[in-house]
């Protein structure tokens, strides 16, 4: 019984953090894109151009920046909390942070010595030299910003986590536009961003240093290399998977410019944003569920419960987003950008399709098996993901163009997936509730036809159909929910147990939830 309360608070606090993330990331993205729509706009598009090629460079190297040492503060500050090992965290933290910030000065260092040749050589333009030298102190403010959040995550700290987070989209929202307001062009611009990210990561060392400060300083035979070799040892093949994620859009994106031609590819760029709405929740709950699996590796039963419910209740929340968007996407083209995006609309909904396999696991999956320590399972299932995946738009881009693309990004991560899902089945013995996944996503597609009929019919303005297509689509999903009985009186109770750590919003979702609870009977 004591195992199950203990379980149930971890997973209350996990829900917590997944809310208080997802409150995080919503108020900085929508900051950040107000601070760079203003130095859009002070700038001009030529001197924004300027801004965009100065950061190649450098976001090459914040490609190289993390070589998995940041999962693995997450991962094993999480179980050594769990295991009530103290002096194993300070040492930890220190590792972590010592490795990370050597690696940050050396990309720093590499990328202000190549700074001229490459403006020289490859740009052709010498001006981009002192602007790509400044841009590249950003990767040690970047370094101290992760290491700060994986820390912090690992502490599960989601408040000051969040409250950095946002400390960080508003100095950058602020000080790019005054000093480019202040006539200092694209050197304003470029010193605005580094200045914020430098600022927000000192704010994180304070807050870790309070951290590390309580730990005790003796008393352990862990030392600073025994850790070293820990975590390297842990975090390599999450580096090389973080370079395939990364190296996938940008050959998909060279495919597309030697295939399409610019009006299709801005079309598609548009569609693609929207995505965000679902990334917003996935990404929250993904950070959340790390370090409680961590803490829950040595209880196989609980593990397997909690992974199985996880992915079914993110399932249940993410297909009615989908449903809804797919149903609307040609309304929500017309209200974000007017008319001059005609295939935008055909493009979001085909794209929208590759967000269906994150109720099947695609949330959960990475996590799960980065917190059991199968980071080199992780990197399999990424090498299959980016070779399909690359492969596929090889095959379909010059034939289909934008669509062929689309059709590799459904097709290369559902092959990942299924790796992914195989090797937990074969080696831990369970596997995700495949039935519940499909009920709750036969109800979002039924949903999502009511939706669009709806909204073909209705001779309203498009904002209007909008949010009453989504009202409609979200309440025909619920009651298709119920009546499929995707829902047990059993998860019910969960989500109730659950929902007592979600603050002030507690009550208003459990009155939700003992409503659902009394019409399901």
């Amino acid at each position: 019984m004591a195992d199950r309360l203990d379980v149930t608070e971890a997973v209350r606090g996990s829900a917590r953090g997944s809310l208080i993330l997802l409150a995080g990331q919503a108020a900085s993205t929508v900051v950040q894109a107000l601070g760079i729509i203003l130095i859009a706009r002070f700038l001009g598009a030529v001197d924004f151009g300027v801004v965009s090629v100065a950061y190649i460079p450098v976001s090459l190297a914040m490609n190289l920046l993390d070589v998995g040492v940041n999962s693995a503060l997450v991962k094993f500050i999480s179980q050594y909390r769990a295991e009530d090992r103290p002096r194993h965290r300070r040492v930890l933290i220190e590792t972590g942070a010592l490795i990370n910030l050597t690696v940050g000065l050396a990309l720093t260092s590499i990328t202000y010595i190549s700074s001229e040749y490459l403006a020289l050589n490859v740009f052709n333009q010498p001006e981009l030299a002192p602007l790509i030298q400044v841009y590249g102190f950003i990767l040690v403010g970047q370094t101290l910003l992760n290491t700060a959040f994986s820390v912090l995550i690992g502490y599960e700290r989601m408040t000051p986590r969040s409250t950095i987070n946002v400390l960080y989209s508003f100095m950058r929202s602020v000080a790019g536009p005054v000093l480019v307001y202040m006539g200092m062009g694209p050197m304003g611009a470029i010193l605005g961003n580094v200045a914020a990210t430098f600022l927000s990561g000192l704010v994180g060392l304070a807050v870790v240093g309070a951290l590390w400060r309580v730990e005790p300083r003796r008393g352990t035979g862990f030392t600073h290399l025994e850790c070293a070799r820990l975590m390297l040892g842990y975090g390599y093949p999450l580096f090389f998977s973080s370079l395939l994620i990364g190296l996938t859009p940008s050959v998909n994106n060279f495919l597309l410019a030697l295939y399409v031609d610019n009006e299709l590819i801005g079309n598609y760029q548009a569609a693609v944003r929207f995505g965000v709405l679902i990334t917003f929740v996935t990404f929250s709950i993904a950070t959340a569920l790390f370090p409680l699996f961590s803490k829950l590796e040595r209880n196989p039963e609980a593990l397997r419960m909690v992974f199985v419910n996880s992915v079914r209740y993110i399932g249940l929340l993410v297909f009615p987003i989908v449903a809804a968007i797919v149903a609307l996407s040609p309304q929500i083209i017309v209200v974000l950008y007017d008319e001059g995006y005609r295939y935008a609309g055909g493009y979001m909904r085909l794209y929208m399709m590759s967000y269906v396999i994150l109720g099947f696991g695609g949330t959960g999956l990475v996590s799960f098996l980065n917190a059991i320590q199968r980071s080199r399972v992780v990197f399999t299932k990424s090498l299959l993901n980016f070779l399909l995946t690359v492969s596929f738009g090889l095959l379909l881009i010059p034939r289909w163009g934008v669509q062929g693309l689309i059709a590799a990004l459904i097709l290369g991560p559902m092959a990942g997936l299924s790796y992914g899902l195989y090797w937990v089945k074969r080696n831990m013995g369970f596997t995700i509730d495949m039935v519940t996944a499909l009920k709750s996503l036969l109800a979002a597609a039924a949903s999502c036809a009511v939706t669009l009929l709806f909204a073909s019919r209705a001779a309203l303005a498009p904002l209007l159909v909008v949010f009453l297509g989504g009202a409609l689509c979200i309440s025909v999903y619920v009651l298709l929910v119920l009546g499929l009985r995707v829902l047990s009186r059993e998860d019910l109770d969960n989500l109730l147990s659950v929902s007592s750590g979600l603050g002030s919003l507690s009550p208003l979702i459990r009155k939700v939830l003992l409503y659902l609870k009394r019409v399901s009977r």
